[in-house]
C-alpha cells in the first residue's frame, strides 16, 4: 500500500497546467481547451465536494453530462478532490440510473445544463435520494464556466490521503440479468494502464 496526496494521473495533469497552461488540453466538437483552463474549471468544482477525511471512506460523486468538454471538466474535477466517479448516461432509462445512483451510494451528483431534465425525472422516483445527494449544476460550454487561473497556485488542501487502492472510478454495465452491476477500477490499475500505454503513444 502506498499514499500520494494525488494519484499520479492528476498530478500529471495538474503539473502541466501550472507548467504550461496555455497548452491545448483538448479539442472537443468545436472548442479548445488548455490545460489551464481545464483544470481551473475543475478545481473551481473540486473545491464545492466536501472534504473527505482519512478516517472516511473514500467519496463518490455521480457525473451526467452531455459528450462535451465539461465532462473532461468534471470527472477531474472528482479525481482532484479525492473522489471515485460513476458516470451517469442521460439515454439510459430513469429507473436504471436511479438504481446505479442507489448501489454506488454517491454524496455529490455534477449535472450537466443539457441532463437537468432527466435529472429531474430520475430524482422524482425517490424523494429520499434528492434529500440525502448533493447537486453541482455546471454548464456545457466553456463559457459557462468559472475559469481563474489564479487557483492553479493554490493548495488543493486534501484531507483525505490518496491510497493505490482507491478507485478511480465505478463502471455500471447491464450484466447478464439486466441489473447494472459495478466494476470498480483502482488507481493503482490506471496507473499500470498508462505506465504500458505512455511509451506506445508517447503521452507527453
Amino acid at each position: 500500500m502506498t499514499e500520494n496526496s494525488l494519484n499520479r494521473f492528476s498530478e500529471r495533469v495538474l503539473e502541466a497546467a501550472r507548467s504550461d497552461p496555455d497548452r491545448i488540453a483538448l479539442v472537443v466538437n468545436d472548442e479548445s481547451w488548455s490545460y489551464g483552463d481545464l483544470v481551473s474549471a475543475a478545481l473551481h468544482i473540486a473545491r464545492q465536494l466536501p472534504d473527505v477525511p482519512d478516517d472516511a471512506p473514500q467519496g463518490v460523486v455521480a457525473i451526467m453530462v452531455d459528450r462535451r468538454a465539461s465532462a473532461y471538466v468534471a470527472l477531474f474535477a472528482a479525481r482532484l478532490a479525492g473522489y471515485a466517479y460513476v458516470p451517469l448516461n442521460a439515454n439510459h432509462p430513469c429507473p436504471r440510473n436511479l438504481k446505479i445512483l442507489q448501489s454506488c451510494a454517491a454524496q455529490s451528483l455534477i449535472c450537466g445544463s443539457g441532463a437537468s431534465e432527466v435529472l429531474q425525472s430520475i430524482l422524482e422516483l425517490s424523494p429520499e435520494i434528492e434529500q440525502s445527494l448533493q447537486l453541482i449544476n455546471i454548464g456545457e460550454r466553456k463559457a459557462e464556466f468559472e475559469i481563474e487561473r489564479s487557483l492553479l497556485s493554490h493548495d488543493l488542501g486534501l484531507q483525505r490521503v490518496v491510497l493505490d487502492e482507491d478507485l478511480v472510478y465505478i463502471l455500471f454495465t447491464s450484466g447478464s440479468t439486466g441489473e447494472p452491476k459495478g466494476v470498480p477500477i483502482q488507481n493503482a490499475q490506471l496507473d499500470s494502464f498508462l505506465d504500458a500505454v505512455g511509451p506506445i503513444v508517447d503521452v507527453q
